[in-house]
């Protein structure tokens, strides 16, 4: 009960976002190992795809919409030769900027939040995907809500590793949560579904 509360409380926020007019793209991390490689943030892409036209702004992007492309699972014809000469930090980097650069774009035109579930099985690549983003946000019309179950964490791993750098910005604000109770969740869904 306690996983779903999670999930419920994102829905809610979301729902409440939503109706005040304000698009939510959502993402979700996959404990399975064969989920593609930034797959939290092919769900984000998605979204903005279903909600503008996404080739014409990746188009705008020039060079590091191609970049983009490359993490879409879609068809995408030349996807391996232009895979094959983009590597390393630096095209790494130039992907993080790319897709930082199309979320910042659709949050200039409409009111923008992203909210992202079970973050603790986000790879290491797409956490680095969203401190580049949340660094670069400050100041742009864009909410990013992230859940993650508070278990114990080496220093070491990749989520402490992120959670402690985005954590110290001065437009970040974390929210701690105790165990949520079948009462209190059961009387929030009833006051959500309506």
């Amino acid at each position: 009960h306690i996983l779903m509360a999670k999930a419920l409380l994102l829905d809610a926020f979301a729902a409440e976002l939503r109706a005040q007019g304000v698009t939510v793209l959502s993402g979700r991390s996959e404990s399975d190992e064969a989920a593609p490689p930034y797959w939290l943030w092919v769900e984000v892409l998605r979204g903005v795809a279903a909600s503008s036209e996404l080739s014409d702004m990746l188009d705008e992007l020039g060079p590091e919409g191609d970049e983009v492309r490359l993490i879409l699972p879609e068809p995408n014809a030349g996807r391996a030769e232009r895979a094959a000469s983009w590597g390393g930090e630096q095209g790494r980097f130039l992907l993080f900027d790319a897709v930082t650069r199309l979320i910042l774009s659709e949050a200039e035109r409409r009111p923008l939040a992203i909210a992202l579930e079970d973050l603790h099985w986000a790879p290491p690549g797409s956490l680095r995907l969203l401190e580049h983003l949340v660094y670069e946000m400050r100041g742009r019309p864009l909410l990013i809500a992230a859940a993650v179950r508070t278990e114990p964490r080496a220093m070491e791993h990749p989520l402490s590793r992120s959670l402690g750098l985005v954590g110290g910005l001065d437009h970040v604000e974390a929210i701690s949560l105790g165990p949520l109770t079948i009462s209190i969740i059961g009387g929030w869904r009833l006051r959500t579904a309506t």
